[in-house]
């Protein structure tokens, strides 16, 4: 009996190693974009401060904070950080106040394989974060990822959220550094 529960406690070690090796490369968890009350990457990684000056997070597409409702746009989210091996990101787009504050905002789509969208929650959200090929998407400490978003037709005020981690890559939570950022944007029309 002995040995059968030591083979358990060593398989079931080694099952938690290789889980927490792989850690979230094939996308975070959702609800972790730090909007609307929820926590950032930060809540797993959370050695480092956020926002570190040696590092930067931009998300370009809407340049000027304006959208024109029911228009497609690109969406670019951009990490750079020196030392980063590994990178991941989540975003999310909401309408920003009542009576749909929180509530999802337009429809995400995602345009190659270095990124997914998925729906969770309650009003249901639509999140965008790196898939497994995306999270390895690092090239001389930059990392980038893109999804198109098609804007609500409704003329409401809305804000993108979107956090990242720029991360080293030792199969850890400690020694990451996540970036977060958030984007108020106003219909065209205004």
């Amino acid at each position: 009996m002995f040995q059968y529960s030591m083979v358990a406690v060593v398989l079931g070690i080694a099952g938690l190693t290789g889980a927490l090796r792989s850690g979230y490369t094939d996308g975070p968890l959702p609800g972790h974009t730090g909007g609307f009350g929820e926590p950032t990457c930060h809540a797993c990684h959370f050695e480092e401060a956020i926002n570190d000056p040696a590092g930067s997070l931009n998300l370009r597409g809407i340049e000027d904070g304006r959208f024109v409702p029911g228009r497609r746009y690109r969406l670019t989210v951009e990490l750079e950080r020196p030392e980063m091996r590994l990178a991941g990101f989540q975003l999310a787009v909401r309408f920003a106040s009542e009576p749909r504050a929180a509530e999802q905002a337009g429809s995400l789509t995602a345009i190659d394989s270095l990124a997914s969208v998925i729906v969770w929650g309650d009003p249901p959200v639509q999140y965008a974060r790196h898939t497994a090929s995306g999270s390895d998407n690092v090239k001389m400490g930059k990392a980038m990822w893109a999804v198109d978003w098609i804007a609500p037709v409704e003329a409401a005020d809305l804000v993108i959220h979107v956090a990242a981690n720029a991360a080293n890559d030792d199969a850890s939570e400690f020694g990451d550094y996540i970036y977060v950022d958030s984007l108020v944007l106003a219909p065209a029309d205004r």
